[in-house]
């Protein structure tokens, strides 16, 4: 299996010129290290209706500053939301938001404390570190890939929608990948088996989502492991076709996205832990109303312009929703599923018990709070 990252470079940065010519305006990414500063109050017209608010409980006071990592997708939109409608600022939480490109980039941070909080994906990486010290926990959900909620696929570059039709034309091309081990890479090799396929038989390219687009436009790759936004931005852009969703082949609802805290945030600042999730489930659940009942809809789409490489607000209309568990609730089968292939493949060697990494004690607040759905 070939693994190619530094000669992409100059062809990336040609196209993303290409691009930017056509598409709208990326997104303010704060550089990481620099924090975002949430707005002092909810905006005027926010989704505060789309979610009641939690039985009253004094904010805390003084505010607690809590940074977050995140790589700006889709399946941020809980954390955004929460922003933009004033939710963590009702707990008495300052939070900022840290900009990363690839998940193996945050995973340091959160597992050193840097960060208090982040959304993260599964890794053999996070697996190797939980199986040596449980520095982190693993606390609720960020995303899920389901029937209806296609929000992660694999896109073809359009010059090639002709020659690539069935999974075992994947032999031999160019594939843009988030890193070896995500979670992303497990549902690649369930893809790849459909096709009688390997790892072996393609060559996988070290790429940032928003690096994706630029590479296929430039054809320095020809398939590319996209989440949304990414996906309808570069539909409208003309530049992939969206391909196979991670729902048609991974043979089980998949977990893509969670959230997960420091050990040291939990340990240090329970109360700001327990606060944090009631913003964030508010804005879940109020992303969820909106894309599945129309409450509020062009509200959570502002705060989605905001906050994601996605400027124009009609796409989102057509963008696959992410699937939230209204709860919080990660997928442990899923999870579970995927270490096992971790560990057939030997990208890690310890098992982890992820009974003591899954801590569900911040979701079961929250719904105490804001009562289950």
């Amino acid at each position: 299996m070939a693994r190619t990252r530094s000669w992409l470079a100059a062809a990336v940065l040609a196209a993303a010129i290409v691009l930017a010519a056509c598409a709208p305006a990326a997104a303010p990414a704060a550089a990481p290290g620099k924090a975002a500063t949430p707005p002092a109050a909810p905006p005027a017209g926010a989704a505060a209706s789309a979610v009641a608010a939690p039985a009253a409980d004094a904010p805390l006071n003084p505010p607690v500053a809590v940074s977050v990592a995140l790589l700006r997708a889709l399946s941020d939109a809980g954390v955004f939301i929460a922003l933009e409608n004033g939710y963590f600022q009702e707990e008495g939480l300052a939070v900022d938001v840290i900009t990363f490109g690839l998940p193996p980039d945050i995973l340091p941070a959160v597992m050193t404390g840097q960060v208090q909080a982040s959304g993260l994906s599964h890794t053999p990486a996070m697996f190797n570190a939980l199986s040596r010290e449980v520095n982190m926990r693993i606390v609720a959900d960020k995303g899920q890939v389901t029937q209806g909620h296609g929000w992660a696929a694999l896109g073809v570059r359009k010059d090639l929608t002709d020659e690539i039709k069935d999974y075992k034309d994947l032999k031999g091309r160019r594939i843009g990948m988030g890193g070896e081990g995500s979670v992303i890479y497990f549902q690649l090799i369930r893809a790849l088996e459909k096709g009688g396929l390997t790892i072996d038989d393609v060559d996988l390219v070290d790429l940032a989502f928003p690096d994706m687009l630029p590479a296929l436009h430039s054809r320095a790759i020809d398939v590319a492991t996209l989440l949304e936004p990414f996906i309808t931005l570069g539909v409208a852009q003309d530049v992939v076709a969206r391909w196979k969703g991670v729902e048609e082949f991974n043979g089980f609802d998949a977990q893509n996205g969670i959230l997960v805290y420091s050990e040291k945030f939990v340990t240090e600042q329970p109360e700001a832990a327990r606060r944090f999730m009631v913003g964030y489930l508010r804005g879940v659940r109020a992303y969820l109303d909106a894309f599945e009942r129309g409450v509020d809809r062009n509200a959570v789409i502002a705060a989605l312009v905001k906050n994601t490489p996605v400027k124009d607000p009609a796409l989102y209309l057509k963008m696959a929703p992410v699937g939230f568990d209204p709860n919080g609730r990660v997928n442990r089968r899923s999870l579970e599923a995927d270490q096992e292939l971790s560990l057939q493949l030997g990208l890690h060697k310890d098992h982890v018990d992820l009974s003591k990494v899954v801590d569900n004690q911040y979701v079961d607040y929250a719904t105490a709070r804001l009562g289950r759905r």
